[in-house]
């Protein structure tokens, strides 16, 4: 239930108000699933094709959340220390492949994979990445997904 909180809320930050009232509406029936909101968010996918790519994980280890496969920081804790980075998250999610950028702890990444399940309605998530990358070289936070979404709307 946390996941999925987690990923409306992103939703609710990025996402077109189709997609918001659609989660609104499920919201009234009793608490959601990431599944249920994947499917609520894109009722129009080929799941079975998703879940058949989704069945096997990149890499042993990651975490399967919905048709998101979220890795840790044993996962991706070699790439950190060769590029001199902390250890962060990196979401991969079938049906979009690699989420841009890395992320500080496992909310950041279930709120980058919401943000860009919603649509990233407040801009890509590719230019959250560009700009933490060319100021700090650090991972993404939950706070920077905010701002960044709070910012975009207002610009739109």
């Amino acid at each position: 239930m946390d996941d999925a909180r987690i990923i409306g809320k992103a939703i609710r930050l990025g996402g077109s108000r189709e997609i918001i009232a659609a989660l609104d509406a499920a919201l009234t029936e009793g608490p959601l699933t990431p599944d249920r909101i994947e499917r609520l968010a894109h009722p129009d996918w080929d799941r079975v094709a998703f879940e058949e790519e989704a069945s096997e994980p990149v890499s042993e280890g990651a975490e399967a959340v919905g048709l998101a496969r979220l890795y840790g920081p044993e996962q991706t804790s070699a790439r950190g220390r060769i590029a001199g980075r902390p250890p962060s998250w990196g979401v991969a999610a079938s049906w979009y492949g690699w989420l841009p950028g890395m992320y500080e702890d496992r909310t950041a990444a279930l709120l980058a994979y919401g943000y860009v399940l919603g649509g990233e309605g407040a801009g890509p998530l590719e230019e959250l990445r560009n700009r933490i990358n060319r100021g700090e070289r650090r991972p993404i936070g939950t706070s920077d997904l905010v701002v960044f979404a709070e910012r975009g709307a207002l610009d739109a």
